[in-house]
Formats: structure tokens, sequence, C-alpha cells
């Protein structure tokens, strides 16, 4: 991911800015950025550049035709770092800390929508998190292009403040415990990265020099050296690695998290994913006998099929938006409708804002013709969200007329 890098700028002079950019979750544990310093290491390393604070907190930014593609945040010196992977348009997809896989979706304005997989392999969702980071406020180019330090400093400046408040908040709300969990955000400090970075700013070239400006820099005793600095990004890059093949590690639990926040939610979400080049289906049958499927998209108890999947992988989604779930037993199907092939499938089933079977997804096999009774579960009248699993294959006892899907 590291080829055909650009730099944005080849004369490097000295830049001393004043940044407040972390903010924790108590307002004891903000971190203060007293001059932060920006450094070209393209020469040097995997990264970009490299922005270093005063108290050993710093940044490393990887770029992709002139778009930030991935960024290292250790917001303090006493903490190895954790790394952020953006998309195409330079803000957060996937954070990886302590084992820990943060993804980001849905994000308009300020609101996040954030998913939490635990080392366990039980997943949280948290919606609507109010990072203070209006994204609205900037935009690249569509030639994925940034034109302007300026504007890349934006990019780089919301990225970091969407990543680091959204897991901050998304910490809190569900409890996980990972080392950094104090982690937060101000939308004004990381607004200030656009505004006090002058177009004509440049930045200082990783010498002997420039090192020797600044009294800490990435954990390093004073005098810090170039040796030093250099250290601190391989390991970051140790990590930035490890982040990688954890995440490739947990696809399937990746794959069903992001289904779960395509799709539209309320009362009652059940999700499918697959992992296979095939068309499984998924069916809820409501309290009142009605099976929602890909040829009864809507029931008269308000549910809906808003992802019907017909070449593999998913997601498949039927939810009750609030307010519309009928009290009552609800069953969920999975049917191979064509293909070949023995398909591992994942269901996660969301009842308000509890992921059911102990947030863990019902996973199993299926086969082409089989239909799988794989869960029933409870909803309303005061009874526990009760859940019973199921590994029976039905053979079609649920019999289905023949069907042309389209996507």
């Amino acid at each position: 991911m590291y080829t055909n890098k650009r730099k944005f700028f080849k004369t490097f002079v000295f830049v001393a800015i004043s940044l407040l950019f972390f903010l924790g979750c108590e307002k004891d544990e903000k971190i203060q950025l007293n001059s932060l310093v920006v450094f070209d290491i393209n020469d040097e390393s995997d990264w970009n550049y490299m922005a270093v604070g005063g108290d050993g907190s710093y940044l490393l930014i990887s770029e992709q035709n002139g778009v930030p593609d991935e960024l290292f945040i250790r917001p303090e010196s006493t903490h190895d770092g954790y790394s952020v992977k953006l998309d195409s348009s330079g803000l957060p997809r996937y954070a990886v800390i302590d084992n820990h896989i943060f993804i980001f979706k849905n994000i308009s304005g300020a609101k996040v929508d954030i998913a939490v997989i635990s080392p366990d392999g039980s997943i949280e969702i948290v919606r609507d998190i109010d990072t203070g980071v209006d994204n609205n406020s900037f935009s690249i180019k569509n030639d994925n292009q940034i034109k302007g330090w300026n504007t890349f400093w934006s990019v780089v400046g919301h990225g970091a403040g969407v990543a680091a408040c959204g897991i901050g908040i998304a910490t809190a709300v569900t409890g996980v415990g990972i080392a950094i969990a104090a982690v937060g955000c101000t939308a004004t400090a990381v607004g200030l990265v656009a505004e006090v970075v002058p177009d004509d700013t440049q930045i200082l070239g990783l010498s002997s020099t420039t090192i020797g400006t600044i009294s800490t820099i990435a954990g390093c005793a004073p005098p810090p050296t170039v040796d030093c600095v250099l250290g601190g990004v391989s390991s970051a890059t140790s990590i930035s690695l490890y982040a990688y093949d954890y995440l490739a590690q947990n696809e399937e639990l990746v794959n069903i998290a992001e289904g779960v926040l395509k799709g539209g939610y309320g009362d009652i979400q059940v999700t499918l994913t697959w992992d296979s080049v095939c068309d499984l289906d998924l069916w809820v049958t409501d309290p009142y006998g009605e099976t929602i499927r890909w040829n009864n998209p809507t029931s008269a108890s308000g549910g809906y099929l808003d992802f019907d999947n017909t070449y593999g992988y998913g997601p498949e989604n039927i939810f009750w938006p609030d307010g519309m779930a009928p009290p009552g037993k609800y069953s969920v199907h999975v049917d191979y409708f064509s293909g070949s092939g023995v398909s591992t499938y994942s269901v996660l089933i969301i009842v308000g804002d509890e992921v059911l079977n102990n947030g863990q997804p019902i996973t199993g096999q299926i086969s082409p013709n089989q239909t799988l009774h794989v869960a029933d579960f409870t909803y309303g009248n005061n009874n526990e969200q009760a859940i019973v699993l199921h590994e029976d294959s039905l053979n079609n006892q649920l019999q289905q007329p023949a069907k042309t899907k389209t996507e």
C-alpha cells in the first residue's frame, strides 16, 4: 500500500503551531500539543509525514495519490498508539486497538455509527455518535486528488478527529476494556488543523538539525536523534501491519458487522452474510406467521427487506423500524437458493440496542437446496428477549416458488 507515494513539498522549513488536538473523556485528561512540528519522512520510512507534539504525542500519515489513506495515532507518550485505515475520501473505516476492531460507517455531519468487535468475537453496535467534527465542511475532488496543503491537513484532521472521538465514546458506551479507553477529541481542536496551517506552509526534512529543534519527540530522551525517531516510526509500522493481519484473520466478523451497519435498523434487525459466490436468502417470520423474504420484502407488521444480495457475500438485511415490531415470537431461516458448494453463513440478530446470543453471530454451513432454521427469538410483552438456536435442515419444508431475482 505504500508504493507510488507522492510528496507535497520538497523544500523544508521549520513550523511551530499551537494546537490542541486530543481531549480525553474527562476534562483533566486533556493533552496539550504546545508545538506541533511536521516532518517529511517519506525517504526514511513507509510513511509520508510525521506530525509531532511537544509532549511526545504524534501522528504518522500515509497517502495514496494525494489522499491520506492511513493514520497512526499516538495520543500520549505512555501509549504505543494505534492504526486507523481510511477510505477513499480520507474518513476512518477501521481501527485496531488491543485486538479490538472498530468499524466506522454512515459518517454524516458530526455523526457516525461504529461497530466494536471484541477479541472474544462478540459485536456491539453504537449508533449516532456525535464526534463534534462536522464532516460536511470539507470534501475531496472527484478525482480523489487533494490539491493543496491546507486541504490535505483538513482531511487528516477530520480523519483523526472522527477516529479518536468515536473510539473514545464507543469504548465508554460499550465498556470494552482497552488501554486507551480515555482517548477522545474536540471539534475546535481538529478544525484548527485546517485553520492554522497556512497554504504556503512547508515541512521539515528529518535531519539531526531539525530534530534538535524540539526537546521531546517520539519518546526520545533529550537530545532526540534521527535514529530514535525512526525507531518509533518502525514500531508504528509493525503495529500497522499487525492491524492489517488481524483484520484479515477476522474477515467474517468484519463482514457481518459491516453488513449490520449498512442495513436499516430499529426495534429488530436481522442481518445475513456468507463467504462464497452463491445466492443465500434470509427469511424472517413475524408473530403473525408472515415471512419476509425475496418475494415478500415487506410485511403487514411493518418489516422490510432492504438488501437482497444475489451474487455473494451479502448482506441481506430485514428490520422493523422503531415502534413497528409486534410482540411475540420471530423465526429466522437461511435458504440456499442457487450456486454450488458448501457456504459458511453468519447471522446477527439485534433487538433494540442488544445483540442477542451474547453478542455473537450465529454461524454454520449450508449446502445447495437446503433451508436451515437457525434461530427463534421473542420480542416485547415484557418477555426477556430470549433466543433459541437451531441447526436442523428443513429440507425445503417451507416451500418457495421459482424465482428470478434482480439486485
